[in-house]
């Protein structure tokens, strides 16, 4: 606007009643003929115009210290309206955000939902009163005079006429910057607000990689990229909390969330976890070797296997598929010899080894070649197709992993105590079993004695069949015929 068109400008709002330019000031009838702002005879102050250049309560008149109006206009007599002195409208008239006297100004003013309340004064000069320097006596577009906030963190903004550039609330000092760190002042659909476009999603450099805002700014935003605190969010300052909840140093909680996502632990503390961008080194607390250890992070409790118990998450009980029957497994007991933990799964040869630690949050099942045939349902946590629980004519075996159950002979393999009708062993058994009375130590004498006591557990469960004739007489296995002394040639 030129000078001349001001001063028209003002002459018409006064010869209107709008603006009375008593001492310069936004008067109401009382100038203090100073220039400054105007005081009632009460000494109430005036408060038409704060200083960040917003307009008061009411929307369009100041309010006295004493609590009575006055009668003088704020800025919106000019431009913006009753919501707001930032346009629409413009001082041409215009509404549309396309035009550049409108453009994003209320996308900046006012509450937001996701950032810090931006005020006149941190792009403009915000004048005291209407004929103040700067303010009428030149000509449009308004002059820009970037705030302290605009200016943070070494910014150096500017305007093209199109888009702003080097400022500090859109990402210019966060390398290396968003998709878009330069916005067009008249676009305003959205798109130029969105997360990762001030700064990318993780914000690269020496970041973290991991897209987790909240795990870092809990104050600030929350899971899902929801503000906690949009006051908060290009305020000027950087709030940041460490990463980890309290308790977070226990071994049973980070090391269940280590399983759970190793790459999220990755990505701060780097791929070898020995500092990355964090600085802090896994190792500086756990020592070189630990992940090695298969005890570090589960077992040493029943034995130094590093089978549960205890789980990684803690977990000590039994009825706990954590834990289950591990120990029963890889000890010696009065039926077998300790199982090896490759029985049942893959061993890694290092915590970090392809297939451990992958993000699923439970063991996996590779079986070994006594079981080829066998599964496990995690939801029921029950074993089946098992040769070691079968009876020992394929892979027939079922078992729950959890709880303490209390298994005899028979709960494998049938024995003397189960009627012919039940019975399900293999060839001549309940002839001989059922029917002559004989008892188990009678054709495998080397394996089991007559209580029923496993006397070589190198022979049970060891994938073959062991025939010893206690009375004398062969056994062979390729064409299953028995020669005892007690009967003729058979075939099995």
């Amino acid at each position: 606007m030129s000078k001349a068109n001001s001063l028209r400008l003002v002459l018409l709002l006064a010869g209107a009643g709008l603006w009375a330019c008593e001492g310069g000031g936004h008067a109401n009838g009382e100038g203090d003929g100073d220039g400054g702002d105007v005081a009632d005879g009460d000494g109430g102050a005036d408060a038409d115009v704060d200083d960040d250049g917003t307009a008061d309560a009411d929307g369009d008149v100041g309010t006295d210290g004493d609590g009575g109006e006055d009668g003088g206009p704020v800025c919106n007599t000019c431009h913006g309206d009753t919501d707001s002195p930032a346009p629409p409208l413009a001082l041409d008239g215009s509404s549309a955000t396309t035009s550049r006297g409108v453009g994003a100004h209320r996308s900046h003013l006012g509450s937001s939902d996701w950032h810090h309340e931006v005020a006149c004064s941190d792009c403009h000069v915000v004048p005291m009163a209407l004929t103040d320097p700067g303010h009428i006596d030149s000509d449009l577009p308004a002059e820009l005079t970037w705030s302290a906030l605009a200016r943070n963190d070494g910014a150096d903004p500017g305007f093209d006429g199109t888009n702003c550039s080097g400022v500090y609330c859109h990402g210019a000092t966060l390398q290396p910057g968003g998709s878009n760190t330069s916005p067009q002042w008249t676009l305003v659909d959205g798109s130029q607000a969105e997360c990762g476009t001030c700064h990318s999603l993780p914000p690269g450099g020496t970041h973290t990689t991991l897209d987790r805002c909240e795990y870092c700014h809990t104050e600030v935003i929350g899971a899902g990229y929801a503000f906690a605190n949009p006051a908060l969010h290009i305020d000027g300052t950087v709030q940041s909390n460490g990463p980890h909840p309290d308790g977070w140093s226990d071994g049973d909680v980070h090391g269940a969330a280590a399983e759970a996502d190793l790459d999220a632990c990755k990505s701060c503390h780097g791929d070898d976890l020995r500092g990355g961008a964090a600085g802090v080194s896994c190792y500086s607390c756990h020592g070189e070797g630990w992940t090695t250890d298969c005890t570090f992070c589960h077992g040493g409790v029943d034995n130094m296997t590093g089978a549960p118990p205890e789980g990684v998450a803690g977990q000590t009980s039994r009825d706990d598929l954590a834990v289950g029957a591990h120990t029963r497994h890889l000890s010696d007991t009065p039926t077998h010899l300790a199982w090896a933990c490759e029985e049942c799964h893959v061993v890694p040869a290092d915590a970090f080894s392809p297939g451990h630690m992958d993000g699923d949050g439970r063991a996996e099942l590779t079986f070994g070649p006594f079981n080829p045939a066998a599964t496990y349902d995690f939801s029921a946590g029950r074993c089946s197709s098992l040769y070691c629980h079968g009876n020992g004519r394929g892979n027939n075996g079922a078992i729950s992993w959890a709880g303490d159950p209390t298994l005899t002979c028979s709960s494998c393999h049938n024995d003397e105590t189960v009627s012919e009708a039940a019975f399900t062993m293999s060839g001549q058994h309940w002839s001989h079993v059922g029917d002559t009375g004989l008892r188990c130590n009678q054709c495998h004498s080397t394996v089991v004695n007559s209580s029923k006591t496993i006397i070589d557990r190198t022979l049970h469960i060891d994938g073959d069949v062991t025939v010893s004739l206690a009375a004398g007489g062969t056994y062979n296995p390729a064409t299953r015929t028995c020669t005892p002394i007690c009967h003729d040639p058979e075939t099995w």
